[in-house]
């Protein structure tokens, strides 16, 4: 990952406290530019999902993951199994923390850190595979998005 200072999460996959790559993994992940990032987002994903309000998150999309436990090393492990169940046969996959942050991630690589990549405090992640394959993580759940 080369450093991009309009990139304001670049500390959650640098600083040694919140995120545990290597310098061989930490390659097989790209920083999308901004303007290329709010552009895909504009087309691709938020008329795709219920996004906004907060209260159609739950009510529009698919729970997939009711608990995702992050912080409790048994129950991210759980997720990590599942995650791999769901995303194992993908490549990468763009991942989102906002409209204007977003990275293209190894899907193994994100398996292995899920929970250096999400933080339940977080707004709502996006995972972005295909169309019909757009993930929301909300405060420790994943869904799948639809309108």
């Amino acid at each position: 990952m080369e450093y991009n200072s309009n990139f304001s999460y670049a500390w959650r996959l640098t600083d040694e406290k919140y995120m545990k790559l290597s310098r061989e993994e930490i390659k097989l992940v790209s920083v999308i530019q901004p303007n290329e990032s709010v552009l895909f987002w504009n087309e691709k994903i938020i008329n795709k999902i219920a996004y906004f309000p907060i209260n159609k998150i739950y009510k529009n999309n698919q729970k997939v993951i009711a608990n995702c436990g992050w912080g409790d090393e048994s129950s991210e492990n759980i997720t990590r199994k599942l995650l791999q169940e769901m995303f194992g046969n993908v490549n990468n996959f763009r991942f989102y923390w906002d409209q204007n942050n977003s990275i293209m991630v190894n899907s193994k690589l994100f398996i292995k850190y899920w929970s250096d990549f999400c933080y339940p405090s977080d707004w709502g992640n996006i995972i972005y595979i295909s169309p019909q394959d757009i993930y929301i993580y909300h405060e420790d759940i994943l869904l799948k998005g639809k309108k």
